[in-house]
């Protein structure tokens, strides 16, 4: 709530908050909020050493489906808020290259018109 509202936060509060932890209050949904730190224990766990783009997507831990919701982000990767993508980088988390460069490589490949390829390839 902004300053000043009923219910909001005196300023020194915020402050206070802002401090022990950045994210303490997210513009995005709390359950987001709980998988990335289920994610985060992963990596503690792995010594930060994750490939995330192998975990299977049957992955639970915790009871989080954690393959299925990293799956998730590194696909939609650019519908994330600038800090979500910056909480999941630091963890190890990237954009996944994979579809990005399908669609790169559907945008390069001509379209050729079932017309086109009768012409180029007659029947015998």
């Amino acid at each position: 709530m902004p300053a000043g509202e009923p219910g909001s936060l005196a300023p020194e509060r915020r402050r206070a908050l802002e401090e022990i932890d950045p994210f303490w209050c997210p513009t995005w949904p709390i359950t987001w909020q709980r998988a990335h730190v289920v994610a985060r224990q992963w990596w503690l766990e792995c010594d930060g050493r994750v490939d995330w783009a192998a975990l299977p997507v049957e992955t639970d831990f915790e009871g989080e489906a954690l393959g299925r919701w990293v799956r998730a982000q590194r696909a939609g990767w650019a519908g994330l808020d600038q800090e979500q993508q910056d909480l999941l980088t630091a963890i190890g988390i990237a954009e996944d290259q994979e579809p990005a460069v399908a669609r790169a490589a559907a945008a390069a490949k001509p379209e050729v018109s079932r017309a086109n390829a009768l012409v180029s390839h007659p029947a015998r």
